[in-house]
């Protein structure tokens, strides 16, 4: 019988890789067997060997250690909580005692800003008083020293007019008197005390000099203080309230007329007036001279030493 077969067409090969895989796989099955035959033959041939018994751990001890240990710690914790409790009322005690002490400082400073506030009070009116009356008191030198200009022109017109006088008369001789009896009559007439300088050199060197004598320069109520310190000499406005020996305007030097003509222009030159201020030393040396006199010329030296002359 002939068949025919189509040609490209086999069922063969699907056969021959189905019985392929199915003895791959008993393959690797029968290696997987030696395998596990071998592992087992290794562990039958090992020794075997006795495992130690574990430490036995006494419990109760331990137990009864950590709980003494707890109990201390509870302890300690329980001082340091007192502790800390003694330190906190002590704390709040503290906090009590500075806030009745802030209370009680504000209360003062209220107090005293009071006490200040009419303090100032006071001083503005004091100082309003002071002021005004120190005005007056201005308006009074210069009215008195006004007065004494005119008594000092009248004194020069009686002056002259003696003079007058004593050339148109003749005088007549006095019995003489004795040399006792001159000196007494000298000393009688004369009263009243001058003061001023031994010269000008002498007024510069005590100027110079520090807290000797100062000079100043008053026009009414304003008052200029001469600097000796610059080059040329200056005055410069300054306020002054204390005591003065006004000068005589003969008696004042040429520098010093000069440096109050730079520092102000008076139309009227006797509106200016020249004085010093003196130190205690030479005030207390004064007051020691005058004691005991009647008058005399008081005379300053160069270095601060007072003389009296009669």
């Amino acid at each position: 019988m002939i068949r025919y077969r189509q040609p490209g067409f086999s069922a063969r090969p699907a056969l021959d890789e189905t019985e392929s895989l199915q003895t791959d796989t008993m393959r690797f099955f029968a290696v997987i067997c030696m395998c596990l035959m071998i592992i087992f033959s290794l562990v039958k041939s090992m020794p075997v060997t006795q495992q130690a018994p574990p430490p036995q751990i006494n419990t109760q001890e331990i137990v009864r250690d950590k709980i003494t240990h707890l109990e201390q710690r509870v302890q300690e914790v329980g001082k340091a909580l007192a502790a800390m409790e003694q330190a906190l009322e002590k704390a709040r005690n503290e906090h009590q005692q500075v806030k009745k002490l802030h209370t009680n400082f504000i209360e003062q400073i209220t107090v005293l800003q009071k006490k200040r506030d009419k303090i100032l009070t006071q001083l503005e009116t004091t100082k309003q008083a002071y002021t005004e009356k120190r005005q007056a008191l201005g308006f009074i030198a210069d009215e008195i020293h006004r007065v004494k200009r005119g008594i000092q022109r009248l004194e020069s017109k009686a002056e002259d007019l003696k003079q007058n006088i004593a050339a148109d008369v003749s005088v007549k001789p006095v019995p003489g008197k004795t040399k006792s009896e001159a000196n007494i009559a000298m000393k009688e007439e004369k009263t009243g005390f001058s003061l001023g300088f031994s010269s000008d050199d002498a007024l510069f060197s005590t100027l110079k000099t520090e807290d000797q004598v100062t000079l100043y320069m008053r026009i009414k109520d304003r008052f200029w203080q001469l600097k000796t310190a610059s080059s040329p000499w200056a005055f410069v406005p300054v306020s002054f309230s204390g005591r003065i020996y006004y000068m005589d305007r003969q008696t004042v030097p040429d520098t010093v007329i000069q440096a109050s003509a730079k520092a102000v222009s008076v139309p009227e030159t006797n509106e200016i007036l020249f004085g010093v201020s003196l130190s205690q030393q030479i005030t207390r040396q004064i007051s020691a001279l005058m004691k005991g006199n009647k008058g005399g010329n008081i005379i300053i030296q160069s270095n601060g030493r007072v003389d009296f002359e009669n």
